[in-house]
């Protein structure tokens, strides 16, 4: 009798047991079941572009236009000689190096383009202004319409605008403005990631007419291709390298794009690398090879014996092909 009646309270003590602990902790159970279920992947709907920017301005050079209010008491600025005034705009809104891209809205309802600046200027930096990031005060373009007129060519004179490839169309007709400021740009870099295992396959496609909109760029003097992040530096990790040719450059659906562009007046074409923001040389192995690259597409395509290089190359072209 005392045997049953123990093992009777011993199967009600594991049962009480149980019940206790399975009410203590359902709560967590329950969270943790709904906090993975919240982690799961969700197919992502597709964000709006951001609209185009208008082709048609209003013309504030015309002084009765209805919509433009005037200010006609800047004489801090406007009593100055025009020498005096170019070299105030420049020093507060030139001199830098603005990265231009695309991302996500607040809400990440829709993409916009967003713009910063590098820490350093693009060199040569002005020798009276000290190495730090400074802002750009684009305030000082709605004073008036005097100081509009005069200091907003400036900021697509004398700064160096950076972007991605892929990005470059986007950023052109809703950053930028295809008639509005590519037209008037000077400097540009368009970086690319170069990877060690695949070295040349960005130069297998001209990126969705990254390069109809360099040919839109008419004042373009300055033209850099940045290939960053370069994995296969390290001398240590040979076996972590892939043989390539970089002079095939020239024949790429890259080269070609490029090379047919014959109206710019570039006065430099650059190919650098970079390495989270800070330039190194190229890989040792084809370090020659890439100035030689770089030799040959600034001499058919900057200068004035750019076409007959451009034509001795397509001649030659022709001649392998026959």
């Amino acid at each position: 009798m005392r045997r049953r009646l123990a093992k009777a309270l011993g199967s009600g003590a594991v049962f009480v047991v149980y019940t206790l602990g399975a009410v203590v902790c359902w709560p967590v159970i329950l969270y943790s079941c709904l906090v993975y279920k919240s982690k799961e992947p969700t197919p992502s709907t597709p964000r709006p572009d951001p609209d185009p920017l208008p082709t048609q301005r209003i013309d504030i050079q015309v002084k009765w236009q209805p919509e433009i209010n005037y200010a006609e008491d800047c004489y801090f600025l406007t009593r100055l000689p025009l020498e005096l005034r170019q070299l105030v705009y420049e020093y507060a809104l030139g001199g830098r190096r603005i990265r231009i891209y695309v991302t996500d809205n607040r809400e990440s309802t829709r993409r916009i383009v967003r713009s910063r600046l590098n820490v350093v200027p693009f060199p040569p930096p002005m020798p009276w202004r000290p190495q730090e990031k400074l802002g750009l005060p684009l305030s000082l373009l709605l004073v008036c319409r005097q100081i509009y007129l005069e200091a907003h060519p400036i900021i697509l004179r004398t700064n160096s605008f950076d972007v991605l490839p892929y990005e470059f169309g986007l950023i052109s007709r809703c950053g930028l403005g295809q008639t509005i400021a590519l037209p008037h740009i000077r400097r540009l870099t368009v970086r690319y990631w170069l990877y060690a295992l695949r070295p040349l396959s960005v130069f297998t496609t001209d990126l969705n007419g990254m390069f109809e909109q360099i040919a839109l760029m008419r004042c373009l003097t300055h033209l850099t291709f940045q290939f960053c992040e370069l994995e296969n530096f390290s001398p240590g990790q040979p076996n972590s390298r892939v043989e390539y040719e970089p002079l095939g450059v020239l024949d790429s659906v890259w080269g070609q794009s490029l090379l047919a562009i014959r109206h710019l007046k570039l006065q430099k074409l650059r190919i650098e690398f970079a390495y989270r923001e800070d330039r190194v040389s190229a890989p040792p192995p084809e370090a020659a090879k890439w100035k030689e690259l770089e030799g040959r597409l600034n001499d058919m395509m900057v200068g004035e014996g750019r076409d007959d290089a451009y034509g001795q190359f397509m001649q030659a072209k022709a001649n392998i092909g026959l």
